[in-house]
């Protein structure tokens, strides 16, 4: 019953164990509060929210380019001075989390 795990056969996946997860977060509420959010590639958000703070919303890990588009988001934001990093709306991580976990860590890792 892990929901990380999946079985992909010549390139489709697989159904595997799944039960129903609510949202932890109103999607409805981020346009109304970040009503300037723009949008880089499928699954990144960006914009710069009061007091300066750079607010980055990546909804998902299934789009290869997504590391990509959190780069050019970051490009945007980093002279803000502070950031809020939100991934309530992304349904789990892979190894394009890894890629981009690894922008906020000194240590390069292989």
């Amino acid at each position: 019953e892990d929901l990380h795990v999946y079985v992909s056969v010549a390139g489709d996946i697989l159904p595997a164990y799944s039960h129903p997860r609510p949202l932890n977060a109103n999607v409805k509420a981020f346009e109304r509060l970040l009503p300037k959010l723009k949008r880089v590639g499928r699954e990144v958000h960006w914009t710069i929210a009061k007091k300066n703070i750079g607010y980055l919303i990546v909804t998902g890990w299934s789009d290869q380019n997504t590391p990509k588009a959190v780069d050019l988001a970051l490009e945007k934001i980093k002279d803000t001075t502070g950031l809020v990093f939100d991934v309530r709306l992304n349904g789990g991580g892979d190894e394009l989390l890894a890629q981009v976990a690894g922008r906020f860590h000194p240590k390069q890792y292989t």
